[in-house]
């Protein structure tokens, strides 16, 4: 219990757990807003709990319109928030593209090997993850650079806007666009991981050992992305042309239980990824009019990836607590 509060306590003072969760108090006030019967419900339910904890109390009727604007304010007060941790990360982006782009470079003069265990016909090149990360970042950066450009006008100063408000929204938009180009790449790029992995099954697998590539999820996956994120260490040679004896199958079979191990963890960091990257579509989606999401559905899947990716930041404050106790 000490150490779960402790990772709690780490997490809601780390930049990026704070940044999450006012992004689900948005969603939140995102999903009220948009279904009023869930609002009214929840009206509803607070002042019969308020009743019951002090039946002197009167209350009126709950007045559904004035709250849905105060949620709308609010909801606008977390998101301009939220714009102040990110307001320098396109200098992150551009930052990581360019070192991921230097990496293809550099990979061109070193010879590559094909272990045995994976098959090069099935195996897409990494290389094609790698530049779908390069654009990724790239797309993300600019993203985050049109949408720190506007800081100054979203803070809606009398007299204070460089921009004015039609250049400002027309940035705002092209800026959803890059995210969404972003976000597109985020989801190949993983695709192309996970069946990497799927195509590096060991070819003669210990009969004891079952063929499946699953893993446990570590997060790693979407906290740090480089360019040999999918490489999976190989202790052996799987093709069984040297397994001999019986001393032979059982190391056998213990390099098998590994690499199912790392493929777990690898495959479940990377599906959830996947999945956020695809549900966070429609956010930007919406705003360009390529995807036809209501605000309701924008709010659910914000919720959805909000939890999805507070995950790895949660398993990350996890680790350096106990890095920081060793």
């Amino acid at each position: 219990m000490s150490r779960t509060f402790d990772q709690f306590v780490r997490f809601t003072t780390d930049a990026a757990g704070l940044e999450r969760i006012l992004r689900l108090l948005q969603s939140i006030t995102q999903i009220l807003t948009s279904y009023p019967f869930l609002l009214e419900s929840l009206l509803i339910l607070l002042a019969a709990f308020t009743t019951t904890t002090n039946p002197t109390t009167t209350h009126d009727a709950p007045n559904v319109a004035q709250t849905s604007l105060i949620l709308l304010s609010l909801r606008a007060k977390l998101n301009l928030a939220r714009r102040y941790f990110r307001i320098f990360r396109f200098l992150e982006s551009f930052s990581a593209a360019q070192k991921l782009y230097t990496s293809l470079h550099t990979s061109q003069s070193k010879p590559h090997s094909q272990s045995k265990s994976q098959s090069p016909a099935r195996r897409p090149s990494p290389r094609a993850a790698v530049w779908l990360d390069v654009l990724g970042r790239t797309f993300n950066g600019m993203y985050l650079l049109l949408e720190a450009s506007t800081i100054v006008d979203a803070q809606r100063v009398d007299g204070l806007a460089p921009w004015g408000p039609e250049a400002e929204a027309a940035l705002a938009v092209e800026g959803q666009r890059f995210w969404l180009f972003s976000l597109v790449c985020g989801v190949l790029a993983g695709l192309v991981r996970v069946v990497d992995i799927w195509g590096s099954v060991p070819a003669s697998a210990p009969a004891s050992a079952p063929a499946s590539g699953d893993r446990d999820g570590n997060g790693q996956g979407s906290e740090v992305e480089i360019a040999d994120a999918d490489k999976l260490p190989e202790n052996t040679d799987h093709t069984g042309a040297a397994a001999a004896g019986d001393g032979g199958s059982k190391e056998q079979q213990i390099d098998y239980a590994v690499w199912r191990r790392e493929a777990r963890a690898r495959i479940s960091g990377l599906g959830r990824r996947v999945v956020s990257d695809a549900l966070d579509i429609t956010l930007p989606g919406s705003v360009v009019g390529w995807v036809p999401a209501g605000a309701g559905t924008v709010g659910l899947a914000m919720f959805v990836t909000t939890l999805l990716t507070s995950v790895d930041i949660w398993e990350r404050c996890g680790r350096e607590l106990d890095a920081g106790q060793k």
